[in-house]
């Protein structure tokens, strides 16, 4: 699914010229317009509309994603694409991959204005089509920009201006030859190390004491929010990198230490679940929406296998967590 720039449509030859090729090569490309462009035919988007533009995506992401079997890769040129990045930062769970066409790294001109505050939160696999003579980024920026990324990131550069100039690079081509052979291959997102996958256990199975001991040292210590790689349980053999809460450690002198974490999710539905907990806020969320834990479930997680910190949950919001655990799971 592929979005427009601030001055273009769904009908902007790059996105034409991408669509076609990737068609021809057996994938589904829908081009849609953002909801600014729906609502005038013309000018740019307006700084204060942008969220409302990243939920016009994630609804189309949505709509997609249940038409299809297939990895759902998300993406766009210029405007479209940063929205795209930001809406993936903040949700990795719409989104098998990432395309950003010529991402607007600053305005023309003005590099101390970056925008790259939520790259680190990428976790999907991430393609970047860059233009040598891109004024909104050059590629010794863009390099810097993707060092910042989580996520795996390939770049594919032509000698060309912000537009790609699709009829005379070839852009569009390398772009499905790299589309072929990063994305879709790493679309399956399967565990990325030796250990054993992360397995879900009954919260009550794994009792233990629960103390608030954050210490932002490398390790992962309880009332920590890190990232680490979680399966589906209705197929273990695939999953996504997620956000937990660390509630404790498992420490075996015949077996790597563990870290055991209760897994965050940012969808509203589950503020009705008797089995998630409303934590509300935090700097682990890229748009910082209210977030939820889910406390039936926890994960024993190799401590090698711990992706990066996120965040710290303050330690009233902890103690109500570790309350929880202790009135009905049998905690301490």
């Amino acid at each position: 699914m592929l979005a427009h720039g601030a001055g273009g449509n769904r009908d902007a030859a790059i996105l034409r010229a991408y669509a076609e090729e990737l068609c021809s090569r057996g994938a589904f490309v829908a081009r849609i317009d953002l909801p600014y462009r729906q609502q005038r035919p013309k000018g740019p988007p307006s700084p204060s509309k942008a969220a409302a533009d990243r939920d016009g995506m994630r609804e189309a992401c949505e709509k997609f994603r249940g038409e299809s079997d297939g990895p759902l890769i998300v993406g766009g040129h210029s405007y479209g694409g940063r929205q795209a990045s930001m809406l993936v930062a903040d949700d990795p769970d719409i989104a098998d991959g990432l395309l950003l066409s010529s991402y607007p790294l600053h305005p023309p001109g003005k590099p101390e204005r970056m925008r790259t505050e939520h790259l680190p939160n990428i976790i999907v696999p991430t393609l970047i089509v860059h233009g040598t003579r891109d004024p909104f980024a050059t590629s010794d920026e863009l390099a810097e920009a993707v060092a910042l990324f989580t996520a795996p990131v390939e770049v594919v550069e032509v000698a060309a201006p912000h537009d790609l100039k699709p009829d005379k690079t070839g852009v569009a081509a390398l772009t499905a030859d790299a589309a072929d052979t990063f994305l879709l291959l790493l679309h399956d997102r399967k565990a990325p190390s030796v250990s054993p996958a992360p397995r879900p256990h009954r919260t009550a199975d794994l009792a233990r004491v629960v103390c608030y001991s954050p210490d932002l040292d490398g390790d992962a210590d309880p009332g920590e929010i890190v990232w680490t790689w979680v399966p589906y349980e209705d197929d273990p053999n695939q999953g996504k990198d997620r956000p937990v809460l660390v509630v404790g450690r498992d420490r075996r002198d015949d077996d790597p230490d563990h870290v055991l974490g209760l897994m965050l999710s940012s969808k509203g539905h589950r503020r009705d679940d008797e089995h998630w907990l409303a934590i509300g806020t935090g700097e682990w969320d890229a748009e910082h929406r209210d977030s939820y834990l889910r406390l039936d479930r926890v994960l024993l997680i190799v401590d090698d296998d711990i992706r990066r910190e996120g965040a710290v949950l303050d330690e009233r919001r902890f103690a109500a967590v570790a309350n929880e655990l202790r009135a009905h799971y049998g905690w301490r």
